[in-house]
């Protein structure tokens, strides 16, 4: 099944005191093969946008969620900590709500639009839910330490994808997967290119025809589970 990806749209930040939030316009389309929603919030909560009843007005269903909003670092309000000394709480919370909270909470509420199907000669079993992580998330391949918000966040974005997979395999069919997208060279990594091994940076073209390979082909059968950008499996 091809897959339409369409873009969010992320509006200028507001820093107020230790407030952050983001206004964010989020859009979803009908196609030959179903409906897609793609909500990229890169600040705040990631919950504060005004696009589900206009779904379940407009189209009553979604076949596929991708959620991929994430921070990793703000100029003078985020950075990764390269030691226990720096691990501050606001730090901490901002990167739970971006890269945890919001994505979870847009799952709550876009979940009894979640139906699987398509279009014509595209009927699928399963709706899909893709929410993307980062191998850095994983206990278990964590060798490097440092980076304690952005890496925690990313497992307690792990552990909530893994426990609703489970709600869902005894309710609905519904597939929810946890994708790695590799070191995009996009503003997020762009600050920590220096350390990208040569031919590990990739394009935003490459790593998403490779994710979107990825989804094209899940079945029920990989609820719950995390993979990178080359379909390998990534360890809790």
């Amino acid at each position: 099944m091809k897959l339409l990806i369409l873009r969010t749209l992320v509006g200028p930040t507001r820093l107020r005191s230790t407030v952050h939030k983001a206004s964010i316009c989020s859009s979803a389309l009908q196609w030959e093969s179903g409906v897609s929603l793609v909500q990229g919030a890169s600040r705040g909560i990631g919950l504060e946008f005004a696009s589900a009843n206009s779904i379940r007005e407009r189209y009553g269903r979604l076949n596929l969620l991708i959620n991929a909003s994430g921070v990793l670092s703000i100029p003078d309000v985020l950075q990764p900590e390269t030691t226990l000394t720096k691990v501050q709480k606001s730090s901490l919370m901002f990167a739970y709500e971006v890269n945890a909270v919001g994505p979870i909470l847009v799952i709550k509420h876009m979940w009894p639009l979640l139906k699987a199907g398509g279009g014509s000669g595209t009927e699928r079993d399963v709706a899909i839910v893709a929410n993307l992580s980062a191998r850095v998330g994983s206990i278990g391949d964590n060798r490097f330490g440092g980076w304690h918000s952005y890496r925690s966040s990313k497992s307690a974005l792990n552990q909530l994808t893994k426990t609703i997979s489970v709600e869902f395999a005894r309710k609905d069919p519904i597939a929810c997967i946890l994708l790695h997208p590799g070191t995009v060279d996009t503003d997020l990594s762009k600050p920590f290119q220096r350390n990208v091994p040569d031919g590990k940076l990739f394009t935003k073209e490459f790593s998403v025809q490779k994710l979107l390979g990825i989804i094209d082909n899940v079945k029920i059968r990989d609820n719950g589970k995390f993979f990178a950008w080359d379909g390998q499996e990534i360890p809790w």
